[in-house]
């Protein structure tokens, strides 16, 4: 994998063929299904925040509710004094490492962690979409992962936007994880890590069992030049058992 910083885009790729767009349940109509966990998302719902009003300007397309408690860039997170830098080292990795969160995962809880695809669809005009994957283009598809120990337990919940016309060529198998498939075929990668961020959600309370605030981060894969994928993550306190405190933010 490279970590040589690649050239800006020139210009928004073309987008592709004519797609037909499938429709995304609001939160208020989400349907469930039953789990020994307890509630979890039925299959092709897009999680939104708490308050859809929050889903407008540079705000739109995430999933932690706005006002966020802590925002900030990567220079600003490994800033001595941030929020971030309070946090227990293996947060710290997580949220900062270029390196591939389900291995990670694996190696600090001593588990197997599953990836659980619970969203594989096309992107709707009709709802939100991030300004960072519009320079995608047209015909976007949205996938939606749990990453899950095997009990069941969600440690991650990610989401991540990909060109529907290519996406066949980079991830062969829903159900491995992207960092698995794109290193399978070699693919020289460059993530760029946007933002990490600080909030709550109400979906992902009920999702993780545990109450917030959540620590996540916002990031793009780019290849050749182009950005491949923008993908959110958002991590579970549940997983204070195995990497430490995850502090709120202080301010």
């Amino acid at each position: 994998m490279s970590t040589a910083r690649p050239p800006a885009v020139a210009g928004n790729p073309q987008p592709g063929s004519e797609v037909r767009w499938s429709r995304a349940f609001r939160p208020h109509a989400m349907k469930e299904r039953s789990s020994s966990r307890g509630r979890v998302l039925s299959r092709n719902t897009l999680l939104r925040p708490s308050d859809a009003s929050a889903e407008s300007g540079a705000h739109r397309g995430r999933v932690l509710d706005s006002p966020l408690l802590w925002q900030g860039s990567e220079t600003e997170a490994l800033a001595l004094g941030s929020d971030p830098q309070s946090l227990a080292p293996p947060w710290r990795l997580l949220l900062l490492s270029d390196g591939s969160v389900t291995r990670h995962l694996s190696l600090l809880t001593q588990s197997e962690v599953n990836v659980d695809c619970v969203g594989m669809d096309l992107h709707s005009d009709a709802d939100p979409l991030p300004e960072e994957a519009e320079v995608m283009g047209g015909g976007l598809l949205l996938r939606q992962v749990f990453l899950r120990t095997r009990r069941r337990q969600a440690l991650v919940y990610a989401r991540s936007w990909w060109r529907a016309d290519s996406v066949d060529g980079y991830l062969t198998d829903k159900a491995q994880p992207i960092w698995t498939s794109l290193s399978e075929r070699k693919t020289e990668l460059y993530r760029e890590i946007l933002t990490v961020e600080c909030g709550h959600n109400e979906e992902l309370e009920r999702e993780f069992g545990r109450p917030g605030p959540f620590w996540g981060r916002y990031y793009i894969f780019w290849h050749a030049g182009q950005p491949l994928t923008v993908i959110q993550e958002v991590f579970s306190p549940g997983m204070d058992e195995w990497l430490g405190p995850s502090s709120p933010p202080v301010h």
